[in-house]
């Protein structure tokens, strides 16, 4: 048998508001129009409100909160016809992603939450005489959780001096590092059982093994103060 499931959610924080550059900040700091600063700035929508500062915006948005999961199983099971002899085989496959797993309110910044996990166990049963029954059972797991930093090419950019509450938040990935987390095992056991008479002697033995890789790049990308 086989059966799949597929959950998805939609929901958002409780709004926020941000202080984000506007046109008279940019038109101030941008000297020289060709200058990758410059570009960085001009590349999203800025508002003109200055009620607040003559140099910020503020802005107030509701962070979106995504969940999208896939789940299948498939199940396969075989007995042979005089019943010495069974085996199964199970697939189970998951991928949960969070697209809006490290938020931005500038549009490109957003990056995503991606765990896919994939598992396969097999066990086979024989039954040699009436006394005498052997169970070997395999499985093999796959998992990796793993998200990036959106735009690596932008390093953190972050304002520290200036007025309390009044310093804005420059375009950029709000994550300082991208993580990912590789993680693979396979696992082996093997049992005899035997029946004497009123005693059941069960014996065997299994082997385990497991790799791991992790990746994670705190600020590989630099960061940048402004005072």
């Amino acid at each position: 048998g086989n059966s799949i499931e597929y959950f998805r959610s939609r929901s958002a924080e409780p709004p926020f508001t941000y202080d984000l550059p506007n046109t008279a900040l940019v038109a101030l700091a941008c000297t020289s129009p060709g200058t990758m600063s410059c570009g960085l700035l001009r590349d999203f929508p800025l508002s003109n409100s200055t009620r607040f500062d003559p140099f910020l915006a503020q802005v107030t948005l509701a962070q979106p909160v995504a969940v999208n999961q896939w789940l299948g199983l498939e199940r396969l099971d075989y007995t042979d016809p005089n019943g010495s002899q069974q085996i199964g085989l199970r697939f189970a496959v998951s991928n949960l992603t969070r697209p809006d797993f490290s938020w931005s309110p500038y549009a490109d910044y957003d990056s995503a939450l991606n765990q896919p996990v994939f598992s396969v166990a097999a066990n086979w049963t024989k039954t040699i005489r009436p006394t005498l029954t052997n169970h070997l059972t395999i499985g093999w797991n796959y998992e990796r959780p793993s998200f990036g930093r959106a735009h690596p090419d932008v390093p953190i950019l972050e304002v520290t001096g200036g007025n309390p509450g009044t310093n804005p938040l420059l375009p950029g990935s709000p994550g300082a590092y991208s993580f990912d987390n590789s993680n693979r095992s396979a696992e082996l056991n093997n049992s005899v059982i035997v029946v004497r008479g009123k005693h059941i002697v069960r014996f065997g033995g299994g082997a385990f093994w497991r790799r791991t890789d992790d990746f994670l790049g705190y600020g590989l990308d630099g960061e940048y103060f402004f005072n």
